[in-house]
């Protein structure tokens, strides 16, 4: 049991007031003593590339920072690690970074990360065709500006149609100027698809990917007639004789009159209304009725039968006697070519 101490009754009040000084001043310098020798401890301070060795007796970061004459800034991250022989303090220091995206332009704080990551800790995610101003794996400096350009690829399918083509083709069934359409005209289609590609909501490009036609056009036949119409010439009979055209030619007159062949070019025999013509301006068979220009002597119907010693647009009309041709003579006719 330890005895209470008593200065009373042995020292006077002022040796007594000089012990208990003296004691209390020793008490604080071993208590101050012991604090600093054993609270002194070497501290590596990481700041970026800087490395630095600080000795302390402090073990506030804050308080050792100051002592090395390091500065932070209030978003400035100081992280301290006293788990080993060899303590540490580590400054991550705090950049401002700019993202512009979808039309808004944010700041960010960020500590010692990459693009990347800064991106999705705020909540920004990139898709397939998306551009970055910086690849993603870089590290982001204080004041980067990251600019996020939204690209979107669309596809768009476009209809057109495909003119048909208009053929003419010649009828002998139709008459001149008349025609007539044989099979109607039927546009076609064409499918175009067009690679559409927008940069921020605005289109920057259009490109043809595939074209291919649907429905094939139908072409349109109109067919043109070629035969001649029809006209009538009035015979004498008083009976209107269908024709498709005149020709003028230049007349004589023949007979067999007291000859012994009688058999036309094509076999027949010759006779009145048997004519001879030049087979390429009038085909053998060609029905005619002929008329001198003047009128005076309507020949009547005639059948081209037999051919002259004569080409181009000449006739030889026979007749059965040699006086009937004296007075013929040669003369000018129409040829009105029958139907």
């Amino acid at each position: 049991m330890l005895k209470r101490i008593s200065f009373k009754g042995r020292f006077t009040p002022a040796i007594r007031t000089r012990i208990i000084s003296t004691l209390v001043f020793s008490i604080a310098i071993v208590t101050a003593f012991s604090f600093f020798a054993s609270a002194k401890t070497v501290y590596t301070i990481t700041d970026g590339g800087n490395v630095t060795k600080v000795s302390s007796y402090f073990s506030s970061p804050n308080t050792i920072l100051a002592t090395a004459g390091i500065s932070i800034d209030p978003s400035d991250k100081v992280v301290s690690d006293e788990s080993s022989e060899t303590p540490s303090i580590k400054i991550v220091r705090s950049q401002m970074v700019t993202i512009q995206c979808d039309g808004a332009s944010i700041n960010v704080l960020a500590y010692d990360e990459t693009v990347g990551e800064i991106l999705s800790r705020a909540g920004i995610s990139l898709g397939k065709y998306d551009e970055l101003s910086v690849s993603p794996t870089d590290q982001v400096t204080d004041g980067m500006v990251i600019k996020v350009t939204r690209k979107i690829i669309t596809y768009k399918t476009v209809t057109e149609e495909l003119p048909y083509k208009t053929i003419k083709k010649d009828s002998v069934y139709l008459y001149t100027g008349d025609k007539k359409v044989i099979t109607q005209g039927v546009s076609g289609i064409r499918t175009d698809t067009y690679e559409i590609t927008t940069s921020d909501g605005k289109e920057v490009s259009r490109a043809l990917v595939d074209s291919k036609v649907t429905t094939q056009p139908v072409s349109k036949v109109v067919a043109y007639g070629t035969k001649a119409k029809s006209k009538s010439v009035a015979a004498a009979s008083g009976k209107n004789l269908s024709y498709s055209k005149v020709i003028t030619c230049v007349a004589t007159a023949y007979t067999t009159q007291n000859q012994s062949c009688k058999i036309t070019a094509t076999g027949t025999t010759a006779r009145v209304g048997a004519i001879a013509v030049d087979p390429k301006v009038i085909p053998y068979g060609t029905k005619m009725y002929i008329v001198t220009s003047d009128g005076s002597i309507i020949y009547g119907v005639a059948t081209a039968e037999d051919c002259g010693a004569f080409s181009g647009k000449r006739i030889d009309l026979f007749y059965n006697t040699r006086s009937e041709c004296v007075n013929f003579g040669r003369r000018t006719c129409n040829v009105y070519i029958l139907n």
